[in-house]
């Protein structure tokens, strides 16, 4: 079985010698649970017979969903981003982060109860050491969660597990990735607070940031100035909060959108195991 089955439109997967060699192991597939239309059409393509798939949606959209409605309101962390309009940057890498911190001085210069919190991907000591040092080099005042004192403009998030209850804190969210050759991370966690989200030029092969962009809950950087248009992205955020929430909100309802694949993909298995479902009607091919 293949459950939240995907296949971007560009893989390597739909060209030879994959499509060839894999083949095989594709037309092997009791039962297929695609995210979407286009994905089912593409597994059609590389050896999943026609019968055996289903769209059941993608049961991520479920879990982070149910993650953020778990959240207690007086969650500690929630507080991080109570001294200011505050944009929390997740998962990002050293090429966010040269966009962030230059983008983040413009912008203070304009609001300086602006405030930036930063979970970078990989938060070990050496990373955490040099954003401070970058931040310290453009006279941004600098600290790290577990100490965190009054008055900080970027705040470091020193310790993993925790930024999908730290979006939470801001008001608007960018997510790393997309300006490096890593690949966007997850755009679904800070959408399901209900805030907008801000991302690199190199989002292509994300279904997710493609939806958020449609529905005008996101906001993607150009290749030619990213900082420039991070800054006025953000700023424009700031200044008009009826927009701001108005691009939160239309996040959200995508993921809002999205939700019930859990259960539909449960019920699939769960019909096919019973000898009752695509299972059973496919038996006569």
């Amino acid at each position: 079985m293949l459950v939240a089955g995907t296949v971007r439109s560009g893989s390597s997967r739909l060209r030879w010698p994959a499509r060839t060699l894999l083949r095989p192991g594709y037309q092997a597939v009791t039962l297929a649970g695609a995210i979407a239309d286009d994905d089912a059409g593409r597994l059609e393509r590389i050896g999943v017979r026609h019968g055996r798939i289903e769209v059941t949606g993608d049961p991520r959209y479920d879990s982070v969903a149910e993650r953020v409605a778990a959240v207690a309101a007086d969650d500690p962390l929630l507080q991080l981003g109570a001294e200011g309009p505050t944009l929390v940057a997740g998962s990002t890498w050293p090429e966010d982060e040269r966009v962030l911190l230059p983008a983040f001085l413009r912008v203070r210069r304009e609001r300086p109860d602006a405030r930036l919190i930063i979970a970078p991907h990989e938060p070990h000591e050496q990373h955490l050491a040099g954003l401070e040092r970058a931040a310290m080099d453009l006279g941004l005042p600098v600290a790290r969660s577990s100490t965190t004192q009054d008055g900080t403009a970027v705040l470091l998030i020193d310790r993993v597990g925790i930024l999908p209850t730290v979006y939470g804190a801001g008001r608007m969210a960018y997510v790393g990735g997309a300006i490096g050759s890593q690949g966007i991370h997850s755009v679904l966690e800070p959408a399901a607070w209900g805030i907008p989200v801000v991302f690199g030029p190199g989002w292509d092969y994300s279904r997710d940031a493609g939806l958020l962009l449609e529905a005008g809950g996101a906001a993607a950087l150009g290749r030619q100035d990213p900082v420039a248009d991070m800054a006025e992205i953000w700023l424009g955020w700031l200044e008009n909060d009826e927009t701001r929430r108005a691009r939160g909100s239309e996040a959200r309802r995508v993921v809002s959108t999205g939700l019930g694949a859990a259960e539909r993909t449960a019920l699939l298995i769960a019909g096919a195991l019973l000898d009752d479902g695509p299972l059973d009607r496919d038996r006569s091919r």
